[in-house]
C-alpha cells in the first residue's frame, strides 16, 4: 500500500505542475500503480529507477 500511495503522490505532483504551467486540470487524471505495473525487472537499482515513472496516455474525447 505504501508504494501505491507513493505512486499516486508522484502522479498528482506531475498534474499539479502541469496545472501550474497553464494546462487545464480537468483534462487529466492521475493513477498510481505502485509495483503492480513494472516496465522492467525490479532487482537492480537501474530497474527500480526505470519503474519510477509517469506515463501520459492520450484518451479520445467522446463525440457528442
Amino acid at each position: 500500500q505504501f508504494n501505491i500511495d507513493l505512486s499516486e503522490q508522484r502522479a498528482n505532483t506531475v498534474i499539479n505542475e502541469l496545472v501550474a504551467r497553464g494546462i487545464d486540470g480537468k483534462r487529466m487524471v492521475a493513477k498510481g500503480f505502485g509495483e503492480d505495473v513494472p516496465v522492467t525487472d525490479n532487482t537492480s537499482p537501474e530497474g527500480k529507477a526505470n519503474n519510477r515513472r509517469v506515463e501520459f496516455v492520450k484518451m479520445d474525447t467522446p463525440k457528442i
